[in-house]
């Protein structure tokens, strides 16, 4: 009991597990290591790429509302134009059949 007073002695075989104190083959943990980057920039880049899909998807839907409302500005001025020719102002004639 030289080195811990106070300690009960270390006794062989006792508490003692061989995988545990093994030292790491150092290329099995490069490779490892080497493993977890990759899929840490596998990961990164399905981020990326979901991050540019869901922003095009709302810049699509963004121009296709405003599309839609350009068409119905459009339909409502072509609906005007024909009741004015028509002479009856409050009476809109349905043309999006047209469109």
């Amino acid at each position: 009991m030289a080195g811990n007073p106070g300690q009960p002695p270390i006794q062989d075989g006792v508490g003692f597990h061989p995988i545990w104190f093994q030292p790491r083959n150092q290329d099995a943990v490069r490779e490892e290591l080497r493993e977890f980057r990759e899929e840490q920039i596998r990961a990164e880049r399905r981020r990326a790429d979901r991050l540019r899909h869901q922003h095009e998807m709302h810049r699509r839907a963004r121009e296709h509302r405003l599309r839609a409302s350009e068409l119905r500005h459009r339909v409502y001025n072509v609906e005007k134009i024909f009741a004015d020719r028509l002479g009856t102002v409050n009476t809109l004639i349905d043309v999006s059949h047209l469109l």
